[in-house]
């Protein structure tokens, strides 16, 4: 497929890759199993991953945007459809599609630097202007200004409407190039001030003042005493200030006030016609602006609905009013034409019609077809589409939530029966107990011993179950270290060595040297082959023989410590064998008494053994008998 794939295990390590996603990062697949799943994205979507994982744990698909780290250094954008993957009821890691959008990027990047310049040369567009129209009608007040009033020097702030401060736009005398492009707060300095109260302000003498700032001395040089600032006004809102200053105290009086006001008029009506001019001329720029941006807009909508509709988990379907399909995506399109027979997918066809027929309601509709669970769900199209689209249909697959259902009803009748027989001896026993002669005290003592006895039983089965249900649960704490697997076979051997002689049961064991090291969780161990010497001990026949050994091995690109468990009792079928450690085996009834009577312990056995990184198996013994196998990887020497 073109398409890079991975899978993952449930703590997000990569178990396959695919030749498409390996050649998007520059690897080859065998570099990159093994490694997380956060090794090969980027550190600022580490979040977006731990989250889906956490969704994908409850069996949730998603789909999500995020950047790969590629050998080279680069990073490649994917958009990613995650999906959950469940074996046997529980969830075991991640399949991950990954679809490279470099080029949709590109063309996002591509409009974003196009806009870009459009905004750039829009604004130089509107620079020049200014220049050419407001600049030189600004200069010719602020030298009328100059002229009339014989002052030192003129300017003309503006307020920026982007960044809401007061910008010096064009001076006049000296030092003027020093002057033009200041920018001052509201409220800073005279200038400020004039803004702030919409007042004009006349200073006799700088020094005395306290709004004025010594800063504008010092930048031009000049011993600037006397300024008569007065408010520019649009539309009776205050746009900027004219000034004018000279070196002189009490330069100005009342008249240059009404004279600086009158020119203000004029200026602030300048500048308002070339701000218009400018709108003018800017107009069909706009408009194509805005017409470019709505189309590039709408291209990128259909574009992502488009990979949306190919690239979901479920199945979309598009009918029109009278339920005939008009448009599907691959999966549903996949259900429809091939995968399914064609009597469900005829079947599947006929909901999809019967369901668009009812969108008002938002029905929904579940399908039990040939090793399928299907849930429909209708909803009307709310805004007009294309011509003939009235209703939208998605199909889910619910197959393993179904059969998550059809399974915890089995595990609560398994429980139930596993739990019944001890309860029945009890009741049978304390019964027993109560009729018994007062003057028997052996008869008593026996009964009661049993009654202990099925007591410690129950006590064992509400006990498996409980840990069974933390295991399922995540709950389970594990505590792991370096163990010697030796250690573990000698301890479990003689913990059992009176079981054994007390069943006239041969035990041996047998170590491996050197002792293989394993990171594991020395108790729970300890507990899955409890379970399984026990059990071996207890099915074996007088007389009979069962062993437990250590041992090492190398599979592929790792070493593997072992455990064997082999016992002489009855051999359990092939068809129980199969399916042994499976969740609720008993659906269909074990030929196997064996399996029948230790189908809890065996669940656990097998699930400490996968919580360890490990895999189990059980053979028959040559001769007869049955053996488990059990392997687990060796703690690395570094």
């Amino acid at each position: 497929m073109t398409e890079g794939i991975v899978l993952t295990d449930r703590d997000g390590y990569l178990t396959f890759v695919n030749p498409a996603a390996a050649e998007m990062l520059g690897h080859v697949s065998a570099d990159l199993v093994g490694l997380h799943s956060t090794e090969i994205v980027r550190p600022e979507f580490h979040p977006i991953i731990e989250e889906a994982d956490k969704r994908r744990e409850r069996g949730q698909a998603d789909r999500y945007e995020l950047e790969l780290v590629c050998q080279d250094g680069d990073n490649l954008p994917v958009l990613v459809s995650g999906a959950p993957v469940f074996e046997e009821g529980r969830f075991v890691g991640t399949i991950a599609v990954f679809t490279d959008i470099t080029a949709l990027k590109r063309a996002e990047g591509s409009l974003q630097r196009r806009n870009h310049e459009l905004a750039l040369l829009n604004r130089a567009s509107e620079a020049l202007i200014a220049t050419l129209d407001l600049d030189e009608t600004l200069i010719n007040i602020l030298e009328e200004t100059r002229h009339l009033l014989g002052v030192t020097a003129c300017s003309i702030w503006l307020l920026d409407s982007e960044s809401g401060e007061l910008v010096c736009q064009q001076a006049t005398g000296p030092k003027r190039d020093l002057v033009r492009g200041w920018r001052l707060s509201i409220g800073e300095g005279i200038a400020g001030w004039v803004v702030a109260h919409g007042e004009s302000q006349l200073i006799s003498d700088t020094r005395l003042s306290q709004q004025y700032s010594a800063e504008v001395s010092r930048t031009t040089g000049l011993p600037l005493l006397s300024i008569l600032a007065v408010p520019l006004r649009s539309k009776e809102r205050v746009i900027g200030v004219l000034q004018a200053i000279d070196t002189e105290v009490n330069r100005f009086r009342s008249p240059d006030l009404t004279l600086m006001e009158s020119l203000a008029a004029v200026a602030a009506n300048a500048i308002e016609n070339a701000q218009l001019h400018r709108q003018v001329q800017q107009h069909a720029v706009q408009l194509e602006q805005r017409v470019q941006e709505r189309t590039a807009q709408l291209e990128a909508q259909y574009a992502r609905v488009e990979a949306i509709l190919n690239s979901a988990s479920d199945g979309i379907v598009v009918t029109d009013g009278q339920g005939d399909i008009i448009q599907t995506n691959p999966v549903a399109q996949a259900w429809l034409t091939q995968a399914l027979r064609p009597g469900d997918a005829a079947e599947l066809q006929n909901a999809v019609r019967d369901l668009s027929q009812q969108t008002k309601a938002k029905p929904r509709r579940m399908l039990e077809l040939t090793n399928l669970d299907l849930e429909l769900k209708a909803a009307p199209i709310a805004e007009p589409g294309w011509e003939g689209a009235r209703a939208v249909v998605s199909i889910s697959d619910v197959s393993e939530f179904k059969a998550l259902e059809r399974m915890k009803i089995l595990f609560f009748n398994n429980a139930s029966d596993e739990l019944s027989q001890p309860i029945s001896v009890i009741k049978t026993y304390a019964y027993l107990a109560q009729q018994a002669a007062p003057d028997d005290p052996v008869k008593r003592g026996r009964y009661l011993s049993q009654l202990v006895e099925e007591a410690d039983h129950l006590a064992r089965l509400l006990g498996e179950i409980r840990q069974l249900s933390h295991i399922y649960a995540g709950r389970l704490e594990m505590a792991y270290r370096s163990t010697a697997i030796d250690d573990l076979v000698v301890a479990v051997a003689a913990a059992h060595r009176h079981q054994a002689q007390s069943s006239g049961v041969t035990l041996e064991h047998r170590l491996a040297r050197p002792s293989p090291v394993v990171a594991l969780d020395p108790d729970q161990m300890t507990r899955a082959l409890h379970f399984l010497l026990e059990s071996g001990i207890y099915y074996t026949p007088e007389g009979g023989r069962v062993e437990i050994y250590a041992g090492q091995m190398e599979s592929e690109d790792r070493q593997w410590a072992t455990v064997t468990v082999s016992d002489t009792a009855e051999s359990i079928p092939p068809e129980d064998r199969r399916h042994i450690f499976q969740r609720l085996f008993r659906e269909i009834e074990p030929r196997s008494v064996r399996v029948r009577e230790t189908g809890l312990r065996l669940m656990i056995v097998r699930e400490i053994v996968v919580l360890h990184g490990g895999e189990i198996r059980v053979e028959e013994r040559p001769g007869g008998g049955n053996t488990f196998f059990i392997r687990l990887p060796i703690v690395s020497a570094d």
